[in-house]
């Protein structure tokens, strides 16, 4: 999934890859197409408007019709990955028989398989049309058996059939010989023969061992403990038969090479349709898949629209509103909308704007994919790449610090800002001290405020959301009206999970103007238990700091 839109760092950040083992695929051919699948860029619009199309025909008639999906899933259980045998086709060596067996077996399905899609309304879908397999199924079920079962059958070359009923006809005069020489040693010496012809006697029974050892049909074959065992020697008759028998297998084993050899040819000129069956079934496969996982996460189809503008109405980050679930907790839906230009979102700890980065990602790159994505309403305008700040580990682990980390990221996004992408920083410049961090922001956001992408930023920077031509928004934040202070719980310090998520808002507003960046960090820290001692020196450490702030503006 690695490529020039998105990366593996990208892709585990925003949960892209745990939601997507909610997508089921049934077939090696759907596991090949879900491993395909990657997001469409902006530059192949179509592509991505008709992906999308496609998959909203296949749910209408799905859901028109309950008892097609357990037919389609029946026979996508059907199929083997045959791509090796097909590579081996197109290389010109001759298949085995199993290997046609396998083909037979997988026509047989595909026959079937466009037999349940030709009685519903799937047939009038391009991309799961499957090629015509008559002609096959008729080479390799040349007597009309009507089953996935294969042999090199008779009617393939007439010699084949003499040199057959040839071979049966020795293997039965062997046998039989074999069985009368058997029947007359038993019947004269009055003994039974093992299944396998050995004769087996007890060193006590001289009598018969004399009369075993006296005569010529047997031999000697081993001596035990207890006992001696004999077997019948093959007459010459036999070693004549049991020759011709073998030149007979020979001849036999060439003629059926020549058929296993015509065949393979046969097959070759059709493998491209074989081959295009398969990326349908992938298809096919896929698009069931879709259909389960959309189930799962309740989305909508996204209305693609050309430029740079993105509004997403009660969108969802499903890996996280289902952490939440589970927990007995409920996720408030993001109502945000985008365009060319920069974004800054800004608001109190714990309030959610790294989650709405990856939900805005995880969105977009689901939209992107030709999903429907989790929301009541999304207008996407398709991006030609997509990059998501919220820490480079691979970068520290490499030896930097997190700053340098940041702007080796930073110049790398920064040299692709005109190329038309979402470019989403979490804390911009957050591995350095609070004064130049600001100005580095301010620096990075005049920037990109004048590139042909769109940009979303959050930030805890005060005087950012005073930059002239971007757009703020702020996490709503705290409900402090519904907290009791006074309530014996916050005054033992005794903070429960999910206490303050029950009162934390995380919508988005817009703010126009000058507006500061709320201050919950020491209310939240105060109210998670921390010494009350440390609490009352944070909050004279920010009187002063507000005091010499205030000082300095006046002189």
């Amino acid at each position: 999934m690695k490529n020039y839109f998105i990366d593996s760092t990208l892709i585990k950040s925003v949960g892209l890859d745990e939601l997507l083992h909610k997508l089921p695929v049934i077939s090696p051919y759907g596991r090949g197409a879900k491993k395909a699948l990657s997001p469409i860029s902006a530059k192949d619009y179509e592509k991505l408007s008709n992906t999308l199309d496609d998959f909203t025909f296949f749910k209408e008639v799905m859901d028109s019709n309950k008892l097609l999906l357990s037919d389609l899933k029946k026979n996508l259980m059907q199929y083997k990955d045959l791509s090796g045998t097909f590579v081996r086709i197109q290389r010109g060596e001759v298949l085995d028989e199993v290997e046609l067996f396998e083909i037979k077996g997988q026509i047989f399905d595909v026959i079937q398989l466009k037999a349940i899609i030709s009685k519903s309304m799937l047939k009038n879908l391009k991309i799961i049309n499957l090629k015509t397999m008559s002609r096959l199924l008729t080479l390799l079920d040349p007597d009309d058996i009507g089953m996935k079962t294969f042999y090199l059958y008779d009617s393939y070359k007439p010699q084949l059939k003499e040199i057959r009923l040839l071979r049966k006809k020795l293997e039965a005069d062997i046998n039989f010989e074999d069985k009368s020489i058997k029947e007359k040693i038993s019947k004269e010496l009055g003994i039974k023969l093992k299944s396998n012809g050995e004769i087996s006697v007890y060193k006590e029974d001289n009598e018969l061992l004399q009369r075993l050892t006296n005569r010529q049909e047997v031999y000697l074959s081993n001596e035990g403990i207890n006992n001696y065992s004999f077997r019948i020697k093959k007459t010459q008759y036999i070693e004549e038969l049991i020759v011709e028998l073998e030149e007979i297998k020979l001849v036999e084993e060439d003629l059926e090479f020549q058929v296993r050899e015509e065949l393979t040819e046969e097959i070759k000129k059709y493998i491209k349709d074989i081959i295009d069956n398969t990326r349908a079934i992938g298809q096919l496969d896929l698009l069931i898949g879709k259909y389960i996982f959309n189930m799962k996460i309740n989305g909508v189809k996204p209305r693609l629209v050309k430029g740079h503008f993105i509004e997403i109405k009660e969108g969802r980050h499903v890996i996280v509103e289902d952490l939440l679930r589970g927990k007995g907790s409920e996720y408030t839906p993001i109502d945000i909308k985008l365009s060319q230009g920069v974004t800054l979102i800004t608001g109190a700890n714990m309030g959610g704007k790294t989650v709405t980065l990856k939900l805005i990602a995880l969105i977009m790159i689901m939209a992107q994919m030709g999903l429907y994505v989790p929301a009541k309403e999304a207008v996407i305008g398709p991006v030609d790449f997509l990059h998501l700040s919220i820490g480079d580990h691979q970068s520290i682990e490499a030896g930097l610090s997190s700053f340098g980390a940041e702007i080796r990221t930073l110049n790398k996004v920064l040299a692709r800002a005109g190329e038309g992408g979402l470019i989403l920083m979490d804390e911009l410049a957050r591995g350095t001290n609070p004064k130049e961090g600001y100005g580095i922001s301010k620096g990075i956001i005049e920037y990109l405020k004048t590139q042909n992408s769109i940009s979303v930023i959050t930030s805890h920077f005060d005087g950012l959301c005073e930059i002239e031509g971007i757009t703020h928004l702020q996490v709503m934040g705290l409900k402090r009206d519904e907290i009791e202070l006074n309530d014996n719980m916050y005054k033992e310090g005794k903070y429960v999970e999910g206490f303050l998520e029950k009162h934390m808002d995380y919508r988005l507003i817009a703010v126009k103007g000058s507006k500061e960046v709320p201050k919950d960090a020491i209310f939240i820290a105060q109210l998670m238990g921390l010494r009350e001692d440390i609490i009352k020196e944070a909050e004279k450490a920010i009187e002063g700091s507000s005091k010499n702030t205030n000082e300095e503006e006046l002189s």
